[in-house]
Formats: structure tokens, C-alpha cells, sequence
């Protein structure tokens, strides 16, 4: 099984990797560079798993490849600029149709519709204004992720800065996004709210709080899009006294895992099927620093986490009754990781 990882190009890194996991052992190997490209911070695939898209956080542009059958090499097809700053999230409707990337530091989403043969053309920008409790890092807006949900109707943007989720109603037609009727959710004040994930068609959904490192989770309502709060939790153990921002957050067999950095662990949650609340079950050392990103394989036995700060990606089983993680031993050396995706 094969996944592609992109780094920060700082230091020895040249841009998009390639690597592969052993399912049955969890042994993880580097296969090759496959694609020489500035900053790669944030990749996603197409539900096809024809095409790989790749933002480049330095020249506020992104990518799409054509991913070779036989090989997974890369084949580049075109670029668009994103029209703003330091892109950091890439995500597709479940149709295919439209690519969506939010630009951190530019305080705008764009959406792309996707035209055969990999082509891509802006159709939609939107912008959020406002500010946070925290001065350094809520000067303005930050959006963190877009995010469709399930169904593909509502997308959710995560936007650091203003501690809100907003909420767009998509138009295929058009390629564009429009405020929904409730058009955003807040979480609380200096959360900073930076990755979203929804628990498949359950009608829960969970976003996770760099600045706090906390986890809000919230009952959906699909037909308006509207979300509702009704927990929110910590991702560090009451003792820690050090310095901790969350990172990332993924799900899977009614388990949540999010990683924190500081901590440098992968915090362990159950979620409650009736209530949608999360159990804490434990966290996990990630065998080294800054995990900024991590992936849950597609057979769901594996977690593999990007060690931004140790230049090292970790593996680990994954017990599918308690939820909990064991490190296999298998690591790979990759300057700066920041993000995995899997080829599905």
C-alpha cells in the first residue's frame, strides 16, 4: 500500500515523496522524490484516485498531477495561483467536481472546478473578516481547512483567527459557495479552531483547537447545515504543564485520534455512538517531535504520523476493540514531513 507525503523544502527536502506500508508487518519504506516542488504543505486525491493535488505554501500555488497507474509516479498537468498566501488545506466534493483550498494567511477559500484531463479553473473566492482574543495569532483571519460534508451540500471552513466555523451551501452549477441560512458556528473565545472532520453519516462532527488544544464536537443538522455544541475536551492529560498546540484530527471504528504537539502524542478518544461525546481512552508517544500531521491507513489497521521537528514518520497498529496505538518499531527518515495521504 502507497502513500505520498508532503514536506517543508527549508532544508534537504525536494518536495513530494513516495513511500509504501507493508500491511501485514507495518514495516513503512521510502520509494522515491517523485515530484520536485517548493513547500508542498497540504496533498489531497481525487475520489477517482487518478489525480493528486498539491498546494506549494512558499509560491501560493496549486498543483495537479496525474497519478501513473502502474507506478504512482506523477505526471504534472497544470497549476493555478491560489490567490492568497500560504495555502494549507486542500479538500474535493465526493463527486469530483470541485477542488476547495483555503490560504491561511490570506484570510480567503478559493474553489476550482475540475475539467478533464486534471484541468483546473478558479470559479469562487470567498473572504472572512474579523479578529480573535489572542493578538499574535488572531490578528486577522486564518482559515485552517475546508472541509465538504458527507453528503457534498454544506462545506465547513475552520478559520483559525475569528474562532468560528463558517458554514457554505454549494452550487455545482455555478462553482461556487453561498452563506448558509445559520452561516457559521462559533467555538470559544482563543480556541482557534484549526482541522474539521465528520463521523461519516452519523451526524456528528468534531473540530480541533490549535490555540487551547482542545476538541469541540457538535450533532449536525444535514438539511440546514447548522451545527450545535455539545462537548468540548481536552487533547492533553490534566498534569502536563508544558507548552502544546493540536494539530490534527482523524477518525475511525468509533475511535477519534488527534495529534498534539508539545505533548508530541496522539490523544485516544471513543466516541459515544448515542451522544456523540467523546471518552478519553489514553494518548500515545509518537516516538519524536511536532507530529503536524498523521494518516490512518485505508484498512483502517495502521496510523502512520509525520514527525515534523525529528524528520521522521512513525507507525503504529492500531487495536481495533480498545482504540489504542502501538508502535511497530518502523520508521522512515523524510526531512520536515507535514502531511501523508494515502493512494485509496
Amino acid at each position: 500500500m502507497r502513500f505520498y507525503i508532503g514536506t517543508d523544502t527549508r532544508t534537504s527536502s525536494e518536495g513530494l515523496y513516495l513511500g509504501s506500508l507493508e500491511i501485514t508487518s507495518g514495516k513503512i519504506l521510502l520509494i522515491d522524490n517523485i515530484a520536485t516542488l517548493n513547500h508542498p504543505s497540504f496533498v489531497s486525491i481525487h475520489p477517482s484516485g487518478n489525480y493528486l493535488y498539491a498546494v506549494s505554501e512558499n509560491d501560493n500555488q496549486v498543483y495537479s498531477y496525474m497519478i501513473t497507474p502502474t507506478s504512482d509516479d506523477l505526471v504534472l498537468l497544470d497549476k493555478n495561483p491560489t490567490n492568497g498566501s500560504l495555502p494549507c488545506y486542500i479538500s474535493t466534493t465526493a463527486n469530483g467536481q470541485l477542488l476547495f483550498i483555503a490560504n491561511y494567511m490570506g484570510g480567503n477559500c478559493i474553489t476550482l472546478q475540475l475539467k478533464k484531463g486534471g484541468l483546473m479553473e478558479i470559479s469562487d473566492e470567498i473572504f472572512h473578516e474579523g479578529t480573535g482574543k489572542d493578538p499574535d495569532r488572531q490578528e486577522a483571519s486564518h482559515p485552517h481547512s475546508i472541509v465538504p460534508d458527507p453528503l457534498s451540500r454544506f462545506v465547513y471552513v475552520a478559520d483559525l483567527g475569528i474562532d468560528k466555523i463558517m458554514i457554505y451551501e454549494i452550487d455545482y452549477k455555478e462553482g461556487k459557495l453561498n452563506p448558509a441560512k445559520i452561516p457559521y458556528q462559533e467555538v470559544r473565545s482563543g480556541s482557534g479552531p484549526r482541522h474539521f472532520v465528520f463521523y461519516n453519516n452519523s451526524g456528528y462532527a468534531y473540530v480541533i483547537n490549535e490555540l487551547n488544544s482542545t476538541i469541540t464536537a457538535f450533532i449536525v443538522d444535514h438539511e440546514l447545515g447548522r451545527l450545535s455544541e455539545i462537548q468540548t475536551i481536552s487533547t492533553i492529560p490534566n498534569n502536563f504543564s508544558g507548552t502544546n498546540s493540536a494539530a490534527d484530527i482523524h477518525i475511525r471504528g468509533g475511535f477519534l485520534y488527534a495529534s498534539n504537539r508539545g505533548h508530541n502524542s496522539i490523544a485516544i478518544f471513543k466516541i459515544d455512538q448515542k451522544s456523540g461525546k467523546l471518552q478519553p481512552v489514553r494518548c500515545e508517544s509518537v516516538q519524536g517531535e511536532t507530529p503536524r500531521n498523521f494518516a490512518i491507513d485505508p484498512t483502517g489497521k495502521f496510523v502512520l504520523v509525520a514527525n515534523q521537528d525529528t524528520n521522521n514518520i512513525t507507525c503504529f497498529k492500531i487495536n481495533s476493540t480498545t482504540g489504542e496505538l502501538e508502535y511497530t518499531g518502523f520508521q522512515l527518515e523524510v526531512p520536515l514531513p507535514q502531511c501523508i495521504k494515502f493512494i485509496t
